[in-house]
């Protein structure tokens, strides 16, 4: 290769950029930013600094290639620039299926994105318009093909570019390494000897790179102090020395050196920020016959991930006494769990309309169970067809216990849960779940999803890395796939309402429904989703 490569390669990025990737895991080994702008210096500012940490960072590099080389994957700075969309393609071919929808949990919606909306995303995204106000790089990543060819020249321009000393200094200290990544030097080994350089030297180039880092500093806080705080940041991660860490032991050795309350408050919230997630409604209170009291209420709690603190919290309530005549000192109680990117929408359009699709067909002769089904289908209908809300991969479910005086009815949509506490003979408090959770591990929705057309699949078994059986677990649970190319909608449950595409593959919006009367050793009903041992959200009742 000619020189200008070498150039762009030391001068600009350190590359090649190495990933490791293992398993469904892709690791970056961050790269230096040792490299030289002829406008504005970046990082060091003379020759002998650069090449010496660009060949050290190269020397680690190489060592990880000649060893792991099925694990790495080299992007040069030139390719990038000449065609970003060929080196992203690759980039992604390498890094295998990207999951998107779930973070710290099992998410209820899990899908993939092909390569196209990723590059275009690299792009055009956000993040990529966000970064080209950081630095001159970044922003000629977003430049033409006539500006890599010119870039790629612009050590040889007459009066800008490297003087023969200077290629010279470069290619006595980086020869050997430019020679491994395939680069042809210009003029070591070519027209001459590399230079040995004395201690004398070493201390004079240091002097003159201080100087040129103390001068670019200066002239950046003026010009760009964005970009000035970005480098300073980055100088002080690159003073680290690389280590490779035990996960597990060094969680242990971290919270070792903890007391108990500093290791708590390092992993949960404290009470100041639990109490700004949390929203509760009052509780109320009624009388039912055989001189028994009901006091309910409802709470949720904003989920907290770490990478997105502010997540929208997309589960909804709704507790309201039913009007009509057949059903006097009815209450109807409900949490909706939404999924997707438009979940909030979704759970928020369900709780506002369905208990006025219930009371339309409960005031005919319909029985309850009947007018709960067609409610919830209903719902489905109408939030579908509401052009406002985006359904194709959103949803919620529906869990709702009807009380009428001394018997509920239960109604499920999903995996959200209606739960029973009772008392039992020595005096302790038992649980028992009123209604079954709707996914794949279930016999019956799992024939229904493939009569359907729909794959079920865990997330290895989709990308063809685990292999095909039914022994699932709930730690590694099915999920529900199209069996087009693109891997979606991924829903690990097999009911919800709203998920066009997951409808067109089995999943369904009809409750299950059972009845129950309340007897005298029942205390608690409890309405929950998913999350509520997380404490997302849930609905309770006492009976006194």
């Amino acid at each position: 290769m000619l020189l200008a490569d070498v150039i762009c390669v030391a001068r600009k990025f350190v590359i090649p950029l190495v990933m490791y990737r293992w398993s469904s895991y892709t690791k970056f080994l961050s790269s230096c930013d040792c490299s030289y702008s002829y406008s504005s210096p970046v990082g060091d500012c003379h020759y002998f600094a650069i090449a010496k940490k660009w060949t050290k960072l190269q020397t680690h590099a190489l060592r990880i290639i000649d060893k792991y080389p099925h694990l790495v994957h080299q992007i040069h700075y030139e390719a990038i620039l000449e065609n970003k969309v060929n080196v992203v393609q690759h980039l992604y071919d390498f890094i295998g299926e990207r999951r998107f929808g779930g973070i710290k949990r099992q998410a209820s919606v899990l899908f993939m994105k092909p390569a196209e909306d990723l590059i275009n995303q690299s792009k055009h995204g956000r993040e990529s318009l966000k970064a080209c106000c950081l630095s001159y790089q970044f922003q000629n990543l977003h430049r033409g093909p006539s500006f890599a060819k010119n870039q790629n020249q612009k050590w040889k321009h007459q009066n800008d570019g490297l003087k023969e000393e200077e290629i010279q200094l470069i290619e006595s200290v980086a020869h050997q390494i430019m020679a491994k990544l395939g680069y042809k030097p210009h003029l070591v080994g070519v027209k001459t000897q590399p230079t040995i350089f004395s201690d004398h030297d070493f201390a004079i180039f240091d002097a003159i790179n201080k100087k040129g880092i103390e001068r670019m500093y200066e002239q950046l806080k003026r010009e760009n102090p964005g970009d000035f705080h970005r480098r300073q940041h980055q100088a002080e991660i690159l003073q680290f020395q690389p280590t490779l860490i035990d996960e597990s032991k060094w969680i242990a050795d971290r919270f070792v050196k903890l007391s108990a309350d500093e290791a708590i408050s390092s992993v949960f919230l404290s009470q100041e920020e639990f109490a700004q997630r949390l929203t509760k409604e009052p509780s109320q209170s009624f009388d039912l016959s055989n001189h028994r009291h009901c006091r309910f209420g409802s709470a949720t709690l904003q989920g907290y991930y770490p990478e997105e603190q502010n997540m929208i919290n997309q589960d909804r309530s709704l507790i309201k006494t039913l009007d009509c005549k057949h059903n006097a000192r009815s209450i109807w109680f409900s949490v909706f769990d939404g999924h997707g990117p438009y979940g909030h929408l979704c759970s928020e359009y369900v709780a506002s309309n369905i208990v006025e699709l219930f009371e339309k067909h409960a005031c005919s002769s319909i029985t309850t169970h009947k007018a709960l089904e067609k409610a919830h289908q209903g719902a489905h209908k109408i939030l579908t067809s509401n052009h406002d809300i985006d359904t194709t991969q959103s949803g919620t479910t529906a869990a709702t216990i009807l009380l009428n005086d001394n018997t509920i009815t239960v109604s499920n949509v999903g995996d959200s849960s209606c739960i029973l506490g009772y008392r039992e003979f020595d005096n302790k408090m038992g649980a028992k779940l009123l209604c079954k959770a709707h996914t794949p591990l279930r016999a019956d929705e799992l024939e229904r999803i493939q009569r359907a057309g729909g794959l079920v699949m865990t997330t290895g078994q989709r990308d063809g890395v685990e292999p095909l059986h039914q022994n699932w677990t709930t730690d590694n649970p099915p999920r529900i796939w199209s069996p087009s190319k693109r891997k979606f909608p991924g829903c690990g449950f097999t009911r919800s309402i709203g998920d066009n595409v997951a409808h067109t593959l089995g999943v369904t919006a009809l409750p299950e429904t059972i009845e129950h009367t309340i007897g005298s050793q029942d205390h608690v009903l409890i309405v929950a989703t998913d999350g509520v041992t997380e404490c997302e959200f849930y609905l309770f009742f006492s009976y006194c």
